[in-house]
């Protein structure tokens, strides 16, 4: 595959959904482009605006928390393992209400406190911890949410 072949491809995919840049790197290696050449189309995608990673933050950590009912701390670790900068993320975390997120989070744990069979107050606030902490929700915000729930 030439270069320019590469080069329109990525527009083509770049102009209809957000990709991080490292996303685009990969398919262009997967392609059969050298590194170099990769890097040069990457730095090209990003000069036209195809590529922006806060973009691809921002909307990324929004589908995710909202659609996925992941937590900041699982949108962070994955933001990082794409290669995303420490400043887009935190930008991108920033953007999130967090009225909004807590009550996400709040709905969800008492979805999953209804399936929860066990009676003892111990188990109960270790399965709801242990939901929340695989959706990534930082432990402060779990124990607050989780003491509200028993309470109820």
């Amino acid at each position: 595959m030439t270069t320019d072949f590469a080069l329109n491809k990525c527009m083509k995919l770049c102009s209809t959904k957000e990709y991080a840049p490292s996303d685009i790197f990969k398919k262009l290696i997967d392609w059969g482009i050298t590194e170099p050449a990769a890097e040069k189309l990457i730095a090209q995608l990003k000069k036209e605006k195809f590529l922006d990673e806060f973009r691809f933050a921002r909307y990324f950590a929004n589908d995710k928390y909202r659609f996925n009912k992941w937590g900041k701390a699982k949108i962070k670790l994955m933001l990082r393992n794409k290669d995303i900068s420490d400043d887009a993320i935190n930008e991108a975390l920033s953007q999130i209400n967090d009225e909004e997120y807590n009550e996400i989070v709040l709905s969800e744990l008492k979805k999953k406190r209804k399936t929860i069979k066990d009676t003892d107050p111990y188990m109960i606030r270790g399965k709801l911890f242990q939901f929340a902490s695989g959706r990534g929700i930082e432990s402060g915000l779990i124990h607050k949410l989780i003491d509200r729930i028993i309470k109820e």
